[in-house]
């Protein structure tokens, strides 16, 4: 399957791409309280009405706004930490459940599983491939029931099923979770620098990166965010072509704000394409406190296609091992 470079792109970088109109309603909950998640109520994609001025008095307002958003967010690495050690338990709503343990260090700034090689050198990976290894995780659960004809053994069959639900969720905190709660979850696409532009609308900032984005993939045409005055609720708007079919991503972040810091709460990715369907995938994030640092508690996630639910899935932290940050050299949960 072609990767999707644009698509996930954007699923990371703006979570990222992430955001709301105005009527997204507020969360019921803390971030660091226990309860049930619900599922992000469906969006229907909305047309950019606002004209975003390519001027540089609108250049600067987007620069502006960009620094802003990513200094207002918690990472690990402005708190300090160097490396950590997470342990996590899936469950999935089939039954399917395992473990999931991964590991980063800022030297590489990459989140690997356990036993995975690290990249030589200590460069930082990007995320625009990572993202586009998502939504294929995605897109390869959609077609498990097709593809596990092949096993003559239901057991086996059963067994491949269970890893590819628990790998998916894998994946998502690998390639998406951790890696923006680690650096930050808006750094990358858009940038603080030229072909970038912004205005102010009513209660919320229009945000124009389409000629920032095209100059990098020519497959974009349109990239508008739309991003409220507190920072907390994002959305973006992607239309991107794939051969020569238009296809549409929304994304929508939620975040709230607690202990001085932003936080991203839920966040969303919708892709429309022309013989996929409406692709859909939903995360809902608590966080904890763990010896004097603050840490991803559990994620909730769930994909559908076409609004049906076809998989949905937990991810609870069972340990956590940090190196530097407020608890000093070690903590444990």
């Amino acid at each position: 399957m072609k990767k999707l470079p644009v698509v996930l792109q954007v699923l990371v970088a703006s979570l990222l791409a992430i955001l709301l109109p105005s009527g997204f309603l507020a969360p019921e909950r803390s971030l660091f309280e226990e309860g049930e998640d619900a599922t992000t109520a469906e969006k229907k994609p909305v047309k950019p009405q606002v004209e975003v001025p390519r001027t540089e008095e609108a250049n600067k307002l987007a620069q502006q706004l960009i620094t802003k958003l990513n200094g207002s967010y918690f990472a690990l690495e402005r708190a300090g930490i160097e490396r950590f050690t997470a342990t996590f338990d899936v469950k999935c709503k089939s039954g399917a459940s395992g473990t999931a343990k991964l590991a980063w260090n800022r030297r590489d700034g990459r989140v690997v599983v356990e036993g995975e090689r690290r990249p030589s050198g200590g460069k930082k990976r990007s995320r625009k491939d990572p993202a586009s290894e998502l939504l294929t995780a995605f897109l390869t659960q959609i077609a498990l029931p097709d593809l596990g004809g092949g096993f003559v053994d239901k057991a086996a069959r059963a067994g491949a099923v269970r890893l590819q639900e628990v790998g998916t969720m894998t994946v998502s905190l690998r390639e998406l979770i951790l890696p923006f709660l680690a650096r930050g979850p808006f750094e990358g696409l858009p940038r603080a620098g030229p072909g970038v532009y912004a205005i102010r609308a009513g209660d919320q900032f229009v945000v124009d990166a389409s000629e920032q984005a095209s100059k990098e993939d020519s497959a974009v045409k349109t990239i508008v965010l739309f991003l409220s005055a507190d920072l907390q609720q994002l959305r973006s708007l992607l239309v991107y072509l794939e051969g020569d079919n238009e296809c549409s991503m929304e994304t929508v972040c939620e975040g709230e704000s607690a202990e001085g810091k932003l936080f991203i709460k839920s966040l969303s990715a919708k892709v429309v394409h022309p013989w996929l369907g409406s692709v859909k995938d939903e995360y809902k994030l608590t966080y904890i406190h763990t010896q004097g640092n603050v840490f991803l508690k559990r994620v909730v996630a769930t994909a559908s296609v076409d609004s049906e639910v076809f998989w949905s899935a937990t991810a609870a932290l069972k340990d956590v091992r940090f190196v530097g940050g407020a608890a000093g050299d070690t903590a444990r949960q």
